[in-house]
């Protein structure tokens, strides 16, 4: 399903707001399979929000330029993450701002209940996803993925 946004009011950051929209998401997620997205424009949103999590362990696939800025975002608000990217620059800065290291996506899927993938195109998607899923499929607690990648909307509903 799509996420169905609440009235836009003020003004975030890209990063800033995907973390925003993607945490309300998964906290919804596993409860509705109808994730809902939130845009909030007061101090703090961002923290309450992760709040909703309950202490679950974020996995994140891809920290280029959306999936860094996400990726910070959700480390500055209190969220764990474990984050994974084939390019050693990008994770390092990423562990650096408080993430984990993961050793690839598998090992993500490993670590955490909820795993984010932000890449760059569905070639990139599918190979991420070949790894994840068995990894995912592992788990009993009810994984959940939630690509926020640039894709074809054919390759975002072929994964559903």
């Amino acid at each position: 399903r799509r996420f169905a946004c609440v009235k836009p009011v003020g003004f975030c950051s890209v990063p800033r707001l995907m973390a925003m929209m993607l945490v309300r998401a998964v906290s919804r997620c596993a409860r509705e399979c109808a994730p809902q997205c939130f845009i909030a424009p007061e101090q703090g949103a961002l923290r309450r929000s992760v709040r909703q999590l309950h202490g679950q362990t974020l996995g994140f696939v891809g920290l280029g330029k959306i999936g860094s800025g996400m990726v910070g975002n959700l480390t500055a608000a209190g969220a764990q993450v474990v984050a994974f990217d084939p390019n050693e620059e990008a994770l390092a800065n990423t562990v650096q701002a408080g993430a984990v290291r993961a050793t690839s996506a598998a090992d993500v899927a490993r670590h955490a209940k909820v795993v984010l993938t932000a890449v760059p195109n569905d070639k990139v998607l599918n190979t991420v996803v070949e790894e994840l899923l068995p990894a995912l499929a592992e788990r009993t607690d009810g994984a959940v993925h939630v690509s926020c990648s640039t894709v074809a909307p054919a390759t975002s509903r072929a994964l559903q």
